[in-house]
């Protein structure tokens, strides 16, 4: 167990890691557009969810909108669930 640490630790095992990454250098091309994809479409779009928990106000943007927390879904309490679903 020693010897593996050592050997990480010493820059002949930054070579293997870097040899690693050149020989699949193919595999990790094919891969950018897929972490790109997820990137732009699953991730940067999850900021504007934060919409939902503030009073949004156009001109100070989403940033400088007061915190309201929960305030907007009170409407889905237990009682109201019923109505609610049948209005739908």
């Amino acid at each position: 167990m020693e010897k593996l640490i050592v050997a990480l630790k010493t820059a002949e095992g930054h070579k293997k890691i870097g040899a690693g990454i050149v020989r699949y250098k193919y595999l990790y091309i094919l891969f950018l557009p897929v972490a790109v994809w997820y990137l732009l479409f699953c991730y940067i779009p999850m900021y504007g969810i934060v919409i939902a928990f503030k009073n949004y106000n156009v001109f100070d943007g989403i940033g400088k909108s007061p915190w309201v927390g929960f305030t907007y879904f009170q409407a889905l309490t237990p009682p109201k669930i019923p109505r609610l679903f049948a209005k739908t």
